[in-house]
């Protein structure tokens, strides 16, 4: 049975022919990709914002002191809110309260590296 064929490419004025199950040719699959990327992140971004601000301010008026501090019996503000789940790997946690800690900087530092290093493992 024959196929039909491809067809050209969606960008305006290019004449290159398209990838299969695709609009654009190869060179502007990537372009469209990092179009509907930012997208997308700038939409995230607005929603996080605006709900990360109200939740971060009700979990550091909740836990006012370094909750890992407090645990080695050091009294220490805290500044940060850090997730113990990370968010790009759990976003259905992300505004979790039970998900949260607060932390003074040195201690969400430590965290946040050790998240990282624990990352680059896998």
């Amino acid at each position: 049975m024959p196929t039909a064929p491809l067809g050209y490419c969606s960008q305006p004025g290019c004449n290159q022919i398209r990838i299969k199950d695709k609009k654009y040719c190869a060179g502007h699959v990537k372009q469209t990709t990092t179009v509907q990327e930012k997208a997308r992140n700038a939409i995230n971004s607005k929603v996080y914002n605006t709900n990360w601000k109200r939740l971060r301010l009700q979990q550091l008026a909740a836990f006012a002191l370094c909750q890992d501090c407090l645990e080695k019996g050091i009294i220490q503000q805290s500044e940060e809110v850090h997730h113990l789940k990370d968010a790009k790997e759990y976003p259905e946690l992300m505004f979790d309260m039970d998900n949260l800690r607060s932390l003074c900087v040195s201690c969400h530092a430590k965290r946040t590296k050790a998240t990282k290093a624990n990352q680059s493992k896998q």
